[in-house]
């Protein structure tokens, strides 16, 4: 372990990249580090989940160790970015507009109440097209110490 800082001085500088970079993404992915508002809402998008699987893909071509861990990396990177925005909660826990009709036509599903049967029941009108001339009249009730309708003294 005393000779680690010497061996990675022997080695090719390429290599010692390769190795902090995988450094960095190990700390990434098992450190809770949290995302800045700002990253997280371009990472959140469609546009940025693409750019970040173009980046893994490419990093996988140069590297398959690192482009294993990048592609860990980068699935915390956008998890943890839709949990900063919101969007996570919003995915996962809000009823989608399906569901949401779903529940409403349960809801107005109602039992025929008594009534409605009682008029299913009823005997059909029957109107006799002979006596057409029909005669009717209003009938007044009693008025109960009202005043009548064309009363035009002092209330």
């Amino acid at each position: 372990m005393l000779n680690f800082p010497t061996s990675l001085k022997s080695l090719k500088l390429q290599t010692r990249h390769h190795i902090v970079l995988a450094i960095l993404l190990i700390i990434y992915i098992f450190v809770n580090i949290p995302i800045p508002n700002s990253i997280a809402s371009l990472v959140d998008t469609s546009v940025g989940k693409i750019v970040i699987a173009m980046i893994v893909v490419a990093i996988f071509h140069v590297n398959p160790v690192i482009g294993i861990l990048s592609f860990v990396a980068a699935y915390q990177l956008i998890s943890r970015s839709g949990v900063s925005t919101g969007s996570f909660a919003i995915n996962n826990y809000l009823p989608s507009e399906s569901s949401k009709a779903i529940e409403f036509s349960n809801y107005n599903n109602f039992p025929t109440t008594l009534e409605e049967e009682m008029v299913k029941k009823m005997a059909p009108m029957v109107i006799d097209d002979n006596n057409l001339n029909l005669d009717y009249k209003p009938v007044l009730d009693g008025l109960h110490d009202a005043a009548p309708i064309d009363y035009e003294g002092v209330v």
